[in-house]
C-alpha cells in the first residue's frame, strides 16, 4: 500500500510491496536472510511519493463501508420470513428442543434429526431463548458468526501480508461477495464453520512463524514476507538464539496458548459441521510439510500433542456418546453415511437435488459477483509477480483452497459448498489489488461489463414481466414444480412482477454509475475497493427487497398461520412431499404434521428404529381419513392438486380451499 517517503500509517519506516515497474537506482541489496531461499515476490523494494494522509483517509473510508455493511447485515436479520428447506430445518429443530428442554437431540416434528452436529442448534436455542421465537432471533447467531468470520479473515490477511489496508480490504471483499450475504442470511452452520476454519488457519500461520525449525534456523519465508510487506529489515533469527531462549524460558506461553486455541477451534468445528473440521487443517498441514521441510517441525508439534488430543476428545466426545447411548449405531452412521458417503456422493438415501460439477463452478462466478470481474486481473498480476516458489503462508492458503475444492467435486454438490474457501479468494484479490492490477483488468474490463449488465437490467425492467414470468391458469391446474428461487420466478406475477421491474431498474442505474466511477478513477489501483462495496450494498438491499416480495413463494409461514386458526389438536394435517419440503412449518406451525409420499429413511432414527414411521401416510390412509368426520387438511403443490383430487374422488374445482400461495394450496374436508 502507498504511503509517504517509505513511512506507513503507523509512523514507522515501511517497505511496501514493490510496484512492477521500478528503476535500477531504487534497488536494494537483499540481506543474507533473504538470499538464503527463493521468494514469492521480487526482492526490489521502493518508496512512494504519495502523501501520508492518503493511506489513513482510505483506511477510514473502508471502515465506513465496513460499518454500513455491519448495520445492513444486522438490520436485515428479521427479513424475510424464514424460508423452507434450510431455515426451517435448523430454526424449527431448535424451537422443538426448547419445548422439550433437550439440548442433546435435535428433532423435526418429533423425529430425531441426526444428520448434523449440534453447534448450529445450540446457537439457535440461545438466541431464541434470549430474544423470542421470531425471525430476527433465528438469524442473529448466524449474523454474529459471519461478523466473526470477517474479523478472522482480516486477521489472517494481516498475518500473511503485514498490511492493514490489505487486511481490511480482504474482509470487505469477503463481506461483499454477493453470495456471502445470500448464504449468511440463511440459518445453517456454514458461516460458523467458515469462521472456525479461518481462525484455525490464522493460528496455523502464526505457529508456523513462531515454532522454530532447528535444522533450517527459523522460518526464512516469513522473514521475506515481512520485509516485503512493511517491516524494516532485521537480522535473521538464528537457531542459536531460538534454542538458547527456549532452553532458558521453555516454550513461549503464547505458543502454548495458540496451540490450545488451535485444538479448541478444531474441536468446535467438528461439533459445527463434522469430521472435516479437523481433517482439513491437519491434512493441509501434512501436505504442506511435504513441500516445505520447514513446516515439518510445526506439523509434528501439532499432531503429536497429547494435550491437544485430550482437549479435542473432551470437547467432542460427550455429545457423540450421549446420542450413541440413546440411538446405538449413530456414530457409525454419522461418520460413514452422513460424512464419508456425503463427500463421495453416495449418501443413502439421496437427499434432494444437487448441482452438476460444471454448473457448480459456473455458478461460483455469479456467487462471487462483482469481484469475479477482477479475477482475470488478479491472475495476470500473480503470474507476473510469483516466479519460482511461493511462501509457506501462501502455500497453506493455496492448499486449503485446492484440497477442499478437489474433495467436494466428488460430493453431491450444493451451491454453498465452496463458502469456507471464500477468505482465500478475498485475500488473494486484496493482495493483487495492492500490487497494482493493470488498468485493463482493474478498471476497463469490469467497468465495461458492469455498464453492459446495467443496460441490460434497465432494458429488461421496461418489459412487461408479469406475462413473461407468470404461468397461465388460476393456480389450480397443472403447473411447474417450484423448489428454488430460480424456479419460483417463473410464477411471479402482479405486484411481485412490478417489484422485480423496479429492482432491475435500480440495479441497472447503480451498475452504470459505479462502473463509470471505477473507470474515472482508474489511476487509483484501489478504486475497486473504494467503489464496489457500496455497489454490492445496493445489490444486497435490492436482493433482500426481492426476497421479501417473493417470501410467499419461498416460505410456508402464511400457510402455518391459516392452519393454526382453522384447526385443533385433533386435526389431521398432511403435507404432500418429503420431510425436507416446507420445513418452515416446523418453526411456524405448532401442530403435529404428517407426510404423504415422504421417505422415512431420510433420518437415521426413522430408518433404524422406526421413530416417526407412523407420521408417513400411504395414499389409501389419506383417502380413508378424508371421508370420515375427522378434520383433515392437506398441503399440496399447485401442480399436484388435480391428481390428488382425483385420488380423493373430489372435484378439484369444488374442493374447499383454506389457503393458497403462489406455489401451494391447502385443502380441507370441511366447509
Amino acid at each position: 500500500m502507498e504511503n509517504s517517503g517509505g513511512r506507513d500509517h503507523r509512523g514507522k519506516d515501511a517497505m511496501p510491496f514493490r510496484s512492477p515497474k521500478i528503476t535500477k537506482s531504487e534497488r536494494m541489496a537483499p540481506s543474507p536472510a533473504i538470499s538464503a531461499s527463493p521468494i514469492t515476490w521480487p526482492p526490489e523494494i521502493q518508496g512512494t511519493s504519495k502523501p501520508g494522509f492518503y493511506q489513513t483517509s482510505l483506511f477510514r473510508l473502508l471502515l465506513v463501508w465496513a460499518s454500513l455493511l455491519g448495520v445492513f447485515y444486522i438490520g436485515s436479520c428479521g427479513y424475510p420470513r424464514l424460508l423452507d428447506q434450510i431455515d426451517g430445518q435448523y430454526a424449527g429443530a431448535a424451537r422443538e428442543m426448547i419445548s422439550r428442554n433437550d439440548w442433546v437431540v435435535p428433532t423435526q416434528n418429533s423425529i430425531p434429526r441426526l444428520r448434523k452436529p449440534p453447534l448450529a442448534y445450540w446457537m439457535e436455542i440461545l438466541s431464541l431463548r434470549s430474544f423470542g421465537e421470531n425471525e430476527f432471533a433465528a438469524r442473529l447467531p448466524i449474523c454474529l458468526a459471519t461478523f466473526a468470520w470477517f474479523i478472522a479473515t482480516a486477521g489472517l490477511a494481516y498475518e500473511c501480508t503485514r498490511d492493514k489496508l490489505t487486511s481490511l480490504a480482504s474482509s470487505l471483499i469477503l463481506a461483499t461477495f454477493f453470495g456471502t450475504f445470500q448464504f449468511c442470511h440463511l440459518i445453517m452452520p456454514e458461516p460458523a464453520f467458515g469462521f472456525l476454519t479461518t481462525f484455525t488457519f490464522w493460528l496455523l500461520v502464526r505457529l508456523a512463524r513462531k515454532i522454530p525449525d532447528r535444522r533450517e534456523g527459523g522460518n526464512a519465508d516469513h522473514d521475506v514476507l515481512k520485509n516485503l510487506s512493511g517491516d524494516r529489515l532485521k537480522p535473521p533469527i538464528t537457531t542459536h538464539h531460538l534454542s538458547s531462549e527456549a532452553s532458558a524460558k521453555g516454550e513461549s506461553p503464547l505458543i502454548t496458548l495458540e496451540l490450545t486455541l488451535l485444538w479448541v477451534a478444531m474441536a468446535v468445528a467438528v461439533l459445527c459441521k463434522g469430521a472435516h473440521g479437523i481433517l482439513l487443517p491437519l491434512g493441509v498441514l501434512l501436505v504442506a510439510a511435504v513441500f516445505r521441510p520447514s513446516l515439518r517441525v510445526v506439523c509434528r508439534r501439532i499432531i503429536f500433542n497429547p494435550t491437544g488430543w485430550l482437549i479435542f476428545i473432551a470437547l467432542v466426545l460427550p455429545w457423540y456418546l450421549a446420542v450413541e447411548h440413546r440411538y446405538p449405531g449413530f456414530i457409525l452412521d454419522q461418520l460413514g453415511n452422513e460424512q464419508v458417503n456425503q463427500v463421495l456422493g453416495r449418501r443413502w438415501p439421496v437427499d434432494g437435488d444437487h448441482l452438476g460439477l460444471l454448473n457448480f463452478w459456473l455458478e461460483q462466478f455469479a456467487i462471487l459477483f462483482p469481484w469475479t470481474l477482477l479475477i482475470p486481473g488478479a491472475a495476470v498480476t500473480s503470474f507476473r509477480i510469483v516466479h519460482t516458489k511461493i511462501s509457506q503462508n501462501a502455500l497453506l492458503l493455496l492448499l486449503w483452497f485446492g484440497i477442499y475444492s478437489v474433495a467436494i467435486t466428488f460430493a453431491n454438490l450444493q451451491d454453498y459448498y465452496l463458502l469456507i474457501c471464500f477468505p482465500v479468494i478475498a485475500i488473494w484479490l486484496a493482495w493483487s489489488l495492492g500490487q497494482g492490477i493493470p488498468r485493463l483488468f482493474s478498471a476497463w474490463f469490469p467497468g465495461i461489463l458492469l455498464i453492459l449488465l446495467g443496460a441490460g437490467g434497465i432494458i429488461l425492467s421496461g418489459q412487461p414481466l408479469a406475462p413473461l414470468l407468470s404461468s397461465e391458469g388460476t393456480g389450480r391446474g397443472e403447473q411447474p414444480a417450484i423448489n428454488s428461487v430460480a424456479s419460483a420466478l417463473v410464477n411471479v406475477a402482479g405486484a411481485a412482477g412490478r417489484t422485480l421491474s423496479n429492482i432491475l431498474l435500480l440495479f441497472g442505474i447503480g451498475a452504470i454509475a459505479f462502473a463509470l466511477l471505477i473507470i474515472l478513477f482508474r489511476r487509483q489501483k484501489l478504486a475497486p475497493v473504494i467503489f464496489l462495496p457500496p455497489f454490492v450494498l445496493l445489490i444486497c438491499f435490492l436482493g433482500l427487497t426481492g426476497e421479501v416480495a417473493l417470501q410467499d413463494y419461498l416460505s410456508s409461514a402464511s400457510i402455518a398461520s391459516v392452519i393454526e386458526r382453522n384447526s385443533d389438536a385433533n386435526t389431521l394435517i398432511i403435507s404432500q412431499g418429503d420431510i425436507s419440503d416446507r420445513t418452515s412449518l416446523f418453526f411456524y406451525l405448532h401442530r403435529q404434521l404428517h407426510w404423504l409420499d415422504g421417505i422415512p429413511a431420510q433420518e437415521y432414527a426413522a430408518r433404524k428404529y422406526g421413530i416417526g414411521a407412523d407420521l408417513y401416510l400411504k395414499k389409501a390412509d389419506v383417502v380413508a381419513a378424508w371421508h370420515t368426520a375427522r378434520k383433515v387438511c392437506i398441503i399440496v403443490g399447485n401442480h399436484s392438486l388435480t391428481s390428488l383430487a382425483e385420488d380423493l374422488r373430489v372435484d378439484p374445482n369444488l374442493v374447499h380451499v383454506l389457503a393458497t400461495t403462489p406455489t401451494d394450496v391447502v385443502i380441507a374436508n370441511w366447509e
